[in-house]
């Protein structure tokens, strides 16, 4: 009896995984109209981000993600130009709320951030010399087990830099 159910089970699985793949076929043969599946980057971070920063991507910005993945080349931390083949359908820039943009901003040159004395540990004298890296990368941290720096979290650093992400997501949304 127990031989004749399993020759039975066997069967129906057998005709159902059939069904399902004839079935799977037919939708594939219409098409999909809709366009449903969609192709994306979902966690990347910028210059923006300390932790990027501190990995030695002190060139490309949210701008930069955005536009490369649309397809457009733009220039890799270390200098040489990168193209994707085909464009994304979409792009989430991830970059850490936590001191967003601060580290740019003090390594700019004029920048307001660059004049804050909060900022002189963050600035990188010589990109070239492993004592100076390795002297803003303690620092850089070192912020984790100390509280917030209560001078880069005023509306007139931390807004800014929120504005000009706001900006760089507007210039890039292009739906559909």
């Amino acid at each position: 009896m127990v031989d004749r159910f399993r020759s039975t089970l066997i069967a129906k699985t057998a005709v159902c995984s059939t069904w399902v793949l004839l079935s799977a076929s037919a939708v594939l043969a219409q098409g999909n109209p809709e366009r449903n599946a969609y192709f994306g980057e979902q966690h990347i971070h910028t210059s923006w981000s300390v932790d990027a920063w501190l990995f030695g991507n002190h060139l490309t910005g949210p701008d930069d993600a955005l536009k490369y993945a649309q397809g457009q080349a733009i220039k890799h931390p270390l200098g040489y130009e990168i193209k994707i083949e085909q464009p994304l359908d979409w792009m989430g820039v991830t970059d850490h709320s936590e001191y967003v943009g601060i580290t740019k901003q003090a390594n700019t040159p004029g920048s307001p951030v660059s004049k804050m004395p909060e900022a002189q540990p963050l600035i990188l004298k010589d990109p070239n010399n492993p004592a100076d890296v390795a002297k803003v990368f303690a620092y850089l941290v070192s912020l984790v087990s100390k509280p917030p720096i209560k001078a880069f979290m005023t509306p007139q650093v931390a807004g800014t830099v929120w504005k000009e992400n706001v900006k760089i997501a507007d210039e890039n949304n292009k739906p559909g």
